[in-house]
């Protein structure tokens, strides 16, 4: 039996993670778990218990602590959940700041992952953003950015696939062939062990 396996991206928001996780998920039939979905049932959820302020939610979104401390609970659950099964998936959203934590989870479940990293540079980005109309991630940009450097910087090496401002136009096709490639090496090693 072939190990589970999660596919999982590391990259500032608005960087094609979704796209590619849909494109990935409709290539190869897999399940798709949204850290965004979440986010946005966590937050309708808080309002709608009024134990956060709707001007709260609409200022501060999710970095509302009561907000964060019931995504971050609700992720663990869900994540455990659905790692359960064994099966193999592909979770939208990006781990910069939770690989340890996912990695344990992974682990202890006993899947293998695919961890694709969007590696684009800053005025890519801002160009990216400026021509699909979200700007709004723009004034965090620097923020975003330091942070997936300081993810690269620890766990680069874990990284299967990275995609540069040069394969961006590619990127789906690289993928696929990327994880294509992953999952036959993955049944390989399952047939020889």
């Amino acid at each position: 039996m072939t190990k589970p396996y999660a596919v999982v991206f590391a990259g500032i928001p608005g960087s094609s993670k979704t796209i590619i996780a849909h494109y990935l998920s409709t290539k190869f039939s897999l399940p798709i778990f949204s850290n965004d979905v979440l986010r946005y049932e966590v937050k309708e959820d808080m309002l709608a218990s009024e134990l956060v302020l709707p001007e709260d939610l609409i200022k501060k979104g999710i970095n509302v602590p009561e907000v964060l401390a019931e995504f971050e609970k609700r992720l663990t659950a869900r994540m455990n959940e659905i790692l359960s099964t064994r099966k193999p998936l592909i979770i939208d959203g990006s781990v910069d700041r939770r690989w340890p934590a996912r990695k344990e989870q992974l682990l202890k479940n006993g899947y293998d992952w695919f961890l694709i990293s969007l590696e684009l540079s800053k005025p890519f980005l801002e160009n990216l953003f400026k021509s699909t109309g979200r700007e709004f991630f723009i004034p965090q940009l620097d923020g975003y950015l330091s942070q997936h450097e300081s993810f690269i910087n620890k766990y680069g090496d874990e990284v299967n696939l990275f995609i540069r401002d040069q394969d961006f136009s590619n990127r789906l096709k690289l993928a696929a062939s990327g994880l294509q490639n992953y999952v036959a090496a993955l049944e390989e090693n399952s047939a020889i062990g």
